[in-house]
């Protein structure tokens, strides 16, 4: 039960990896409730999976090559846990990845629903859902757990306390103001 209480609210700066999936999970679920079937499971799973992943597949890349080459380390976490350069760096290959592999499960269930009795299967059903996921949505939803992921980060980085944060969710406006901001002006 420790071991619970630890990898879920631990002391620690950077939310656990359970919060990062359960917020992309419950984030997804939200839109799949709101499309009504448009957002599919297979969506909210590469969801959760991008916002779990996220930018520190950088950290782990860059706790890789530490001792063999600190260079690299250091340049991989750099480019990597950083939002743009994971839109352009681990984003195209999760977005290939993530589409074969939905390629290749729909063509596995597809088969499977023919090795089964015919009068169960409701061929409407089957054939509505067995369309695989695009590289573009699959770029979609790796950029969109990408943000998920730096929004949770930047929460529990700095405790909310940034003042461009504050300012954002004060005003809602996102570009930095010119002028010292005084806490009694909002």
């Amino acid at each position: 039960m420790e071991c619970l209480y630890y990898l879920l609210f631990s002391d620690q700066d950077m939310p656990s990896p359970f919060i990062h999936i359960g917020y992309a999970l419950s984030f997804g679920t939200l839109i799949m409730v709101s499309t009504k079937g448009s957002f599919t499971a297979v969506h909210c799973l590469l969801l959760a999976l991008n916002g779990f992943i996220g930018p520190d597949i950088g950290n782990f890349i860059a706790w890789c090559f530490s001792v063999t080459s600190p260079m690299i380390a250091d340049k991989a976490m750099t480019w990597i846990h950083h939002s743009i350069g994971y839109v352009l760096i681990i984003a195209p290959l999760m977005s290939f990845l993530s589409s074969r592999l939905t390629r290749k499960i729909l063509n596995w269930k597809y088969i499977k629903s023919f090795n089964t009795d015919p009068s169960n299967v409701n061929r409407e059903q089957t054939n509505r859902t067995l369309v695989p996921l695009s590289m573009k949505d699959c770029y979609l939803l790796a950029v969109a757990g990408c943000l998920l992921h730096f929004q949770l980060d930047h929460i529990f980085e700095e405790d909310g306390q940034d003042n461009f944060y504050r300012w954002i969710l004060s005003t809602g406006y996102f570009k930095k103001p010119m002028l010292p901001l005084s806490p009694f002006s909002v």
